[in-house]
């Protein structure tokens, strides 16, 4: 028998005044308060948000070494031929300085080196031994050699922590300079807006000079729209060269929500008559279908547009009514209408016209054709090619022919084509694009007044998108 119990005693517990060992309670269940916690599931991808990262932004010339499988990852050797070493160089790539340059002693031979530590944003891998170059300050240019690379994860992303060292001075003549370039064999540049709609901020060189063009044309092509087509007596964009003062609300309505007023002025003053009390101007149209970004949606627009009197809007008697702010025509959708309330409503609006023809920005119809634009021709120079524009008058469907509503891939114009890519989400010809826009301000009137805010949307797509 052991001297003491193999096992302590139950605890017991006294209720009254009898004693019940703890284990032969009755067992009573009892919900505990539940104290959740509120998870946000959204993923952000980190190459969105490390725009707001913090640290002053250093824009340098970035020299990336081109590393195949048998190279060695070591600094600039100016000794090296430049098939010994290759760089791949990213122009006005940002770093997000973290610790600024500041003089350490080195514990090898007490020299002073200038070192600095910064956030690479994304886009780019550094390898240690990579250069770049950066303002130093006082009209100075600095050579700086990354002296170690860090990898950082967040989540699902990585992002890249850089130490840089001074190597030198720079000017544009300086021999190390030229070396670096001689060494070059491909260019890139970052653009940051890019890093703001997810798309990857690295582009060629080739395309940011497209980009730049884009952002040129855009801009004159939305000056050149208002001053043409701006009307300051009724305060709003006019449908040129037809029988009345003509107003087309689908189109003035598209042009307000996509420029905004800092781009230009009288986009500001330009005034939306009121033409909702007929229904049958709620239908949509194909500048619905690309302010959606949706090519499902073309099937269902509105495909035909005629004028009606602007007298069918006296009974709005409202503050800048069509009517009242002294407009003749109107532009109303002409296919029947398929809402709940179309077949009890009786008053329907018979159309007083179409949209006529205009007249060409210079000279006779007869000059500009002949003339070697390469744009707006009623037949293509190459097989099999299609035309940049075709008349907006070619058949009796709105802005588009009935090939481009059709959606069967066939296409009447190039704008066609290209208006139908982006709303698949399919991509674009950017050159082609470019080279459209050039030659848009050519176009006879009426063509520029449809035709020009489809450019603008074309570009606006070109632009954001890398």
């Amino acid at each position: 028998m052991p001297a003491f119990p193999t096992q302590p005693p139950a605890p017991v517990v006294t209720t009254g005044t009898t004693t019940v060992a703890k284990d032969k309670l009755p067992v009573t269940v009892v919900d505990k308060d539940y104290r959740g916690v509120s998870v946000d599931t959204r993923y952000t991808p980190l190459k969105n948000i490390l725009q707001y990262v913090d640290g002053s932004r250093y824009k340098t010339r970035y020299y990336r070494q081109y590393v195949a499988r048998d190279t060695e990852l070591q600094p600039q050797d100016a000794t090296l031929a430049p098939d010994q070493q290759q760089y791949i160089v990213i122009d006005q790539m940002l770093l997000a300085v973290t610790s600024e340059l500041d003089p350490v002693q080195n514990e090898k031979d007490n020299q002073f080196e200038v070192t600095g530590t910064a956030v690479m944003f994304p886009g780019l891998i550094p390898n240690k031994g990579d250069m770049f170059l950066a303002d130093i300050g006082d009209g100075e240019e600095g050579i700086f050699t990354v002296t170690a690379s860090r990898a950082l994860t967040h989540l699902k992303d990585t992002y890249y922590e850089i130490t840089y060292v001074l190597a030198d001075q720079s000017s544009p003549n300086s021999r190390r300079r030229a070396d670096l370039d001689a060494k070059v064999i491909q260019e890139f540049v970052f653009v940051q807006d890019y890093l703001a709609v997810g798309e990857k901020p690295i582009i060629t060189k080739r395309e940011f000079l497209t980009r730049q063009n884009q952002v040129q044309v855009r801009a004159e092509l939305i000056d050149m729209y208002y001053v043409d087509f701006y009307s300051r007596n009724r305060n709003t964009l006019l449908v040129p060269d037809q029988k009345g003062q003509t107003y087309d609300p689908f189109v003035t309505l598209f042009m307000r929500d996509m420029i905004s007023s800092d781009e230009n002025r009288l986009a500001n003053r330009c005034a939306i008559p009121s033409v909702m009390l007929l229904p049958g101007m709620r239908q949509y149209t194909i500048w619905d279908a690309i302010r959606k970004d949706s090519a499902p949606m073309i099937r269902t627009v509105a495909k035909r547009v005629g004028l009606i009197n602007a007298r069918y809007f006296r009974a709005q008697a409202v503050y800048a009514g069509a009517f009242y702010a002294g407009l003749e025509y109107v532009a109303y959708p002409m296919d029947p209408r398929t809402d709940a309330d179309a077949r009890f409503d009786r008053c329907k609006p018979s159309e007083d016209g179409a949209v006529v023809t205009g007249d060409v920005r210079r000279g006779d119809m007869s000059e500009f054709l002949s003339a070697p634009l390469e744009g707006f021709k009623y037949v293509s120079e190459k097989a099999n090619a299609l035309p940049y524009f075709v008349p907006v008058t070619a058949d009796n469907r709105y802005v588009f022919t009935a090939k481009f509503y059709a959606c069967d891939g066939a296409f009447s114009s190039e704008l066609e084509r290209q208006i139908y890519n982006m709303l698949a989400q399919q991509p674009l010809d950017k050159e082609v694009i470019l080279k459209m826009a050039q030659v848009t301000n050519n176009l006879p009137n009426l063509e520029r007044f449809y035709y020009v805010p489809m450019m603008i949307a074309l570009l606006n797509s070109a632009i954001r998108t890398s």
